[in-house]
């Protein structure tokens, strides 16, 4: 995880996104924060947010609705990337 917020940080990504099902706690403790808890395929998924930009996280704007919604096709977004690097 340090080494893709390192990488992430070189590239001047302002903010990282991900979901996890079972590992909330342990991104809390690196410093990641609940963006919206949604169900995904009959299982509880949390959307998580790690800010980069060096502001602190209550002066990030909560991401609209709409943008939530998208967080369902986040595990194909992470195929077409896993694609794109290679």
């Amino acid at each position: 995880m340090h080494r893709g917020t390192k990488e992430a940080r070189r590239l001047n990504v302002p903010r990282l996104y991900l979901w996890t099902h079972s590992a909330e706690k342990l991104y809390h403790k690196l410093g990641w924060q609940v963006v919206e808890r949604t169900n995904y395929f009959g299982k509880e998924a949390v959307v998580m947010q790690f800010d980069l930009s060096g502001q602190s996280q209550r002066s990030i704007p909560k991401p609209r609705a709409d943008y939530l919604r998208s967080a369902t096709r986040l595990p194909a977004a992470a195929g077409e990337l896993r694609g794109a690097i290679r």
